[in-house]
């Protein structure tokens, strides 16, 4: 694995120390600014987990970002990281706008999505056609001081006629707000914005098709 990181790296970034180390049995002796942990979480016993999130916690400079799958699953457990962050000091930065008792109901999750371009063995392996795929997330971020919060917006709004409702998570509550005033110009530059990712997003699939051909 470390091998295919670092062809992976090739020529991205300069100076990058590889440190092959066993999370689970050995301490982080070395301290970062921003400390991730990306999928990683997820295949580790639910015993081992905190002491792990502890050390990650003591190497942490600032920021640490914890990522796992989009799925409810992934939610859960970053759910459960959230509390035990909270309980050793940490100080939520994202998504999260509050540090109290997540409001969102047991039969939801909160997960996010980034398009992500793939490669020809990527499409071989997912048995797919498509030159991309969503990959869809979820996410705690935590610092070791505490910032400013407001509230965020969860999801993509839906859009109605006269109005713009999002989904937004606030310190009081989880709640969807409806915006009514210049609501038809809201909608009309996100149609706008839309029809501009559409089309270069059908740019992109015609050059990535031209590419593989």
């Amino acid at each position: 694995m470390m091998n295919l990181g670092k062809k992976l790296m090739n020529g991205g970034i300069e100076n990058v120390q590889w440190i092959k180390k066993n999370i689970i049995t050995e301490n982080i002796e070395q301290k970062a600014d921003l400390v991730i942990s990306s999928y990683v979480l997820n295949e580790v016993k639910r015993e081992e987990k905190n002491k792990i999130l502890e050390k990650l916690w003591n190497a942490t400079e600032k920021l640490l970002l914890i990522i796992e799958p989009g799925t409810p699953e992934g939610y859960s457990q970053i759910r459960e990281m959230r509390e035990y962050l909270l309980e050793i000091g940490a100080n939520i930065v994202a998504p999260c706008a509050h540090e109290e008792k997540c409001k969102i109901e047991e039969n939801d999750w909160c997960a996010f999505s980034c398009r992500v371009a793939r490669t020809k063995v990527h499409k071989l392996l997912k048995e797919g056609d498509a030159p991309y795929e969503d990959e869809k997330f979820s996410y705690i971020a935590v610092s070791k001081i505490k910032t400013e919060k407001k509230a965020r917006i969860l999801r993509h709004p839906k859009i109605e006629n006269g109005a713009i409702m999002p989904k937004e998570n606030s310190k009081k509550s989880i709640q969807n707000t409806r915006f009514e005033k210049e609501a038809r110009a809201l909608k009309k530059n996100l149609e706008k914005r839309k029809q501009q990712e559409q089309a270069l997003k059908s740019e992109k699939d015609k050059k990535t098709i031209q590419h593989s051909n």
